[in-house]
């Protein structure tokens, strides 16, 4: 595979956590979670399959830190520009489109709520959702309401598709339909 890192028997390598999550996101966005393996990623990595499992016990583990490391590239809106639910749904595309790079991980994300939560992009979510005023309950479900509509469309709806969501879909389908919850949750205040 392009960008092959430095087998382990080569001076300066050193396998880490780190080393195996980065070869593991390059493969998922060369052939999607459908086509990683912890032997693929070994031999990606140039090193046995049991350094693998040194560094990162399991598959699922795996999964959850690159999950974990893709969240490290969402960009979150500034708050000086539009109001609460532009920020909201500006903050949601960026996500979309950063895990469309990602082929399967939309689905290990919503089988596996507890290890692959984006923390910071619900934590972005729920502070834009109380500055406008919203309780602490009806925050709770338009966040709810907002990760359902997310999940629902990625996985399953019209847009869905293995290699991710176009930009002519999101733009015709995807974005207005999640203003349209948040015109409606707008209601809640």
């Amino acid at each position: 595979m392009a960008g092959r890192p430095k087998s382990a028997g080569t001076s300066g390598y050193r396998l880490s956590e780190e080393s195996i999550v980065r070869s593991a996101r390059r493969i998922i966005q060369q052939v999607g979670v459908a086509g990683l393996s912890m032997r693929v990623l070994s031999d990606d990595l140039g090193v046995a399959l049991g350094a693998t499992y040194h560094h990162v016990p399991n598959r699922q583990l795996l999964l959850r830190l690159v999950a974990h490391d893709i969240y490290r590239d969402l960009e979150l809106p500034e708050r000086d520009h539009g109001d609460w639910s532009d920020h909201i749904c500006l903050s949601i595309i960026r996500f979309v489109e950063l895990l469309d790079q990602h082929p399967g991980m939309t689905t290990e994300i919503a089988h596996d709520l507890d290890g692959m939560t984006p923390q910071a992009l619900a934590a972005f979510v729920r502070e834009r959702l109380d500055s406008a005023g919203f309780s602490e309950k009806d925050a709770g479900t338009v966040l709810a309401t907002v990760f359902f509509f997310v999940i629902g469309v990625t996985l399953s709806g019209p847009l869905a598709d293995t290699t991710g969501m176009s930009r002519a879909m999101r733009d015709l389908y995807f974005e207005p339909g999640l203003r349209l919850v948040l015109r409606g949750a707008a209601d809640l205040t």
